[in-house]
């Protein structure tokens, strides 16, 4: 099977009533969570593969509890 390059873009939801964007602070509704799956995906040359996405962890705080600065 060929290489390819995957670029994956996300757009993150936050809580607007409890984020200053102007600020750079954003809330979010859960701070800790876990992504996993896989992508399917058709190539330019039309040829379809699956790309697995093993376990994550996604934490909003840092190790000292405080609320991280999203940039």
């Amino acid at each position: 099977m060929a290489n390819y390059k995957l670029s994956v873009d996300v757009t993150p939801h936050y809580l607007p009533d409890q984020s200053s964007p102007d600020e750079n602070l954003y809330a979010f509704a859960y701070t800790v969570g876990t992504m996993h799956g896989s992508y399917f995906c058709v190539a330019v040359d039309g040829e379809k593969f699956d790309v697995d996405i093993p376990m994550f962890v996604l934490d909003a705080l840092s190790d000292t509890g405080s609320k991280r600065h999203m940039h």
